[in-house]
């Protein structure tokens, strides 16, 4: 599902028989997952968990431990036949650090928290894109991930992996903003220049912020990895991201589950994207703001914030023109369902500012034209735009976790 351009997906035919690394890193991974998600866990129970023999789990548990991802918690009540009680063994919450590095059009921010998920550092950064050039903007992230790194190295906690999103078709694999109207970036290799800059023990990766919010929201909404999760997040425009089995569709080019560029009218309002109709010409901050003539620079610094406080006192007009984005919000998800047929639907990001204005329009739509078969949970989020910076964090964690040697 992250294949080509879009994600690092290795293509078929090109695969050689495991080594007997491959199958220690397998067996560290598979621990290492296991007390992720079952802490507290003790020894015993992680032989009986994952099939291994106790030697091999006795030798990765203390591997764990002294690369600093797990760590011995206390004691575990004594069992039903009085035995002694086990050191029970959970995600060590002081050694090492993951974050998440939001860049949007006139503001960035990076939070980073510990393996548990404590948040351990956090910082606002000015930008503003219309008048610094890329470089200028990610030399400023730099630094702030600099003073990140020295900041947790002095309480003796290691930052080492950095989730990067913004809005952008990206190439994944490689870490570059392919274009991005919001930041009139094309071209940009994101990653690469971190790398260069404050790379020093950090690894970088880099999405879309639908693509980190989405794994928040799982997280939130509770569902297993295997379901499939499909999120609409609105901003200026609509975003979007489809997930299953703990992968984030990408894309072969960079532009998987970008909904907003579904087209609902044809013929319809021009689009940035060179079509016509497409679904975030008519639904999310920026059609509204257009719809009620508000002068504002769509996108330009302070947009979302003015957007965001005039929905608390809305008058008659935008109440009208956020019916009218329910009905075409609706009829966009009906179409969705039909074509990935997921388990739940979620709509975040601003449109969760938007729910008390735009659900019952969008609930009447959706129930009149309701097909036969389709069952997907339809569930407006509770985090809204905080997701970004939640999945950012949930995404490295997953990231250090499965590929454990990036913290060497």
């Amino acid at each position: 599902m992250t294949g080509g351009r879009g994600g690092a997906g290795q293509r078929a035919g090109t695969a050689r028989p495991p080594s007997i690394g491959d199958v220690r890193r397998f067996n560290l991974i598979r621990v290492l997952q296991l007390v992720r998600g079952n802490a507290p866990l003790t020894r015993s129970g992680l032989v009986t968990a994952s099939g291994l023999g106790r030697v091999t789990v006795l030798d990765i548990v203390g591997e764990l431990q002294d690369r600093g991802f797990i760590r011995e918690s206390g004691f575990t009540p004594a069992g039903r036949a009085g035995g002694r009680p086990a050191r029970a063994l959970e995600m060590d919450d002081t050694r090492l650090a993951v974050g998440t590095l939001r860049i949007t059009a006139d503001h960035a921010a990076l939070e980073c928290a510990s393996l548990q998920g404590r948040t351990v550092f956090s910082r606002d950064i000015e930008v503003d894109c219309s008048r610094m050039s890329p470089g200028q903007v990610l030399a400023d992230l730099a630094k702030t991930v600099e003073e990140a790194r020295g900041f947790l190295a002095s309480a003796g906690t290691r930052l080492a992996r950095v989730s990067v999103g913004c809005p952008a078709y990206v190439d994944a694999s490689a870490g570059v903003v392919i274009m991005s109207q919001a930041l009139g970036w094309s071209g940009v290799p994101v990653v690469p220049e971190l790398d260069r800059l404050a790379g020093n023990g950090v690894s970088f990766s880099l999405d879309r912020l639908a693509n980190l919010a989405v794994h928040a929201e799982r997280k939130a909404g509770g569902w297993p990895a295997e379901d499939g999760i499909l999120l609409l997040f609105g901003d200026v425009g609509i975003g979007g991201a489809y997930q299953r089995d703990g992968q984030v569709l990408h894309g072969d080019w960079g532009m998987g589950a970008e909904f907003g560029h579904v087209v609902v009218e044809q013929g319809g309002r021009p689009c940035f994207c060179g079509k016509a109709g497409c679904l975030e010409t008519y639904v999310g901050l920026g059609p509204l703001a257009e719809a009620m003539g508000t002068g504002r620079d769509v996108g330009g610094a302070g947009f979302v914030a003015h957007m965001l406080d005039s929905l608390r006192n809305p008058d008659a007009t935008m109440r009208a023109e956020v019916a009218r984005q329910g009905v075409i919000l609706a009829r966009s998800v009906q179409s969705l369902v039909s074509i990935f047929d997921p388990r739940a639907v979620i709509l975040g990001g601003h449109l969760t500012a938007l729910a008390p204005l735009i659900m019952p329009a969008f609930w009447a739509e959706f129930e009149r034209t309701r097909g036969r078969y389709g069952r997907a949970e339809i569930r407006v989020s509770t985090l809204g735009a905080a997701a970004v910076m939640a999945g950012g964090i949930e995404s490295a964690t997953q990231d250090l976790c499965l590929r454990p040697w990036l913290a060497e």
